[in-house]
Formats: structure tokens, C-alpha cells, sequence
């Protein structure tokens, strides 16, 4: 009998190799996903420096510009105005490309956010599925040693019951003892 659920224990350690492999595969998609966020956010917080930068070089514009107004200098004011200006201009040119950047961070980060989820997802499957096998392994080997201990404690008795399975085959034997049909001898335990 296989594991609840399987038709054989063959196809249960397959899916749990098939388990492994895609949960290597979701790992490699999340290290991926990853490289993308932190690309993301590099050229994210670029063009927020860009930004910064040209903010403050309207500003220092206008502040050229007061001060030329005050002590009546027309060079300072025109600096300050083409100061003021080309930071304005360099910040409206700015405006869409750091809200492009900030959704594509956003996305990044869903994205991410998805990767590592089902990677998790997949990793639970894996476990799962590996604490399975391990109960069913507990199972079997108890199974073993419930049989070995019936024979040793029952030497008398060589016959099995009618319709018992053997250990190997799954047919019916009768007249021949479980011991006898793998090949091994029976122990004299009588010292």
C-alpha cells in the first residue's frame, strides 16, 4: 500500500523530486525578482535625486534673482531667472519619468512580493510532502518489526493465515513462513 493519496510509492518520491526541482526554480525566479526590485528602487532613487537637484536649483534662481532685485543688478537678476527657469523646466521633464519609476518600483515589488509567496507555497508542498514519506517510512519499518517480532514470538506457528500477503510479492503463500521466503534461515532463540 502507498501513501494515502498515491497509487504507488514510486509516483509519491517522484513528485516529491518534482517538488524539489520547482521549488528550486521558484527560489531562482525570487532571486530574480529581487535583482529587479533593487534595480528598480536604484533608478528610482536617481531620478528622485535628479529631482531634488533641480528643486533646489530653482531655488538658489530665485533666491539669485531677489538678490539682484535688491541691489539692482540686472546680471543676477537674469541668472536667477535662467537659473529658476532651467529648474523648473528640468523638474517638469522630471515629473513623469520618477512617477514611471516609482509605479515600475511598485510593480516590481507585487511582482516580488508574488515570486516569494509561491516559492513559500512551494516549499510548504515539499515539506509536507517529505514529513509524508517519513511517516509512511515509521509506518512500514513498524509494520517490519511488528511482523519479525509475530514470527519470533510464534515459532511454532509456520503457516500464515489464509489470504495473508507476503512481504514481497503481494500474492498468497501458503505452507511457507515469511522467513522462508526471503531466503533467510530460522533463528533457534531458545538459548
Amino acid at each position: 500500500m502507498g501513501i494515502i493519496g498515491w497509487s504507488s510509492e514510486g509516483e509519491f518520491l517522484a513528485s516529491i523530486r518534482i517538488l524539489g526541482r520547482l521549488l528550486r526554480l521558484r527560489e531562482l525566479e525570487e532571486d530574480q525578482g529581487r535583482l529587479l526590485l533593487k534595480a528598480a528602487a536604484v533608478v528610482r532613487e536617481e531620478l528622485s535625486g535628479e529631482m531634488t537637484d533641480a528643486i533646489e536649483e530653482a531655488e538658489l534662481g530665485r533666491r539669485t534673482f531677489h538678490f539682484g532685485v535688491e541691489r539692482s543688478d540686472s546680471i543676477d537678476r537674469a541668472a536667477g531667472l535662467v537659473a529658476s527657469g532651467a529648474g523648473e523646466r528640468l523638474r517638469e521633464h522630471l515629473k513623469p519619468r520618477l512617477r514611471a519609476a516609482e509605479l515600475e518600483l511598485e510593480r516590481q515589488r507585487t511582482e516580488f512580493l508574488n515570486r516569494r509567496t509561491s516559492r513559500l507555497q512551494v516549499e510548504t508542498l515539499e515539506a509536507e510532502a517529505r514529513l509524508l514519506e517519513n511517516a509512511d517510512a515509521g509506518r512500514r519499518a513498524q509494520q517490519m518489526l511488528d511482523d519479525w517480532y509475530g514470527r519470533r514470538s510464534n515459532p511454532g506457528e509456520s503457516k500464515p493465515t489464509p489470504g495473508a500477503l507476503s512481504l514481497r510479492g503481494g500474492a498468497e503463500m501458503e505452507g511457507a513462513s515469511t522467513s522462508s521466503i526471503h531466503g533467510e534461515d530460522e533463528v533457534d532463540t531458545s538459548d
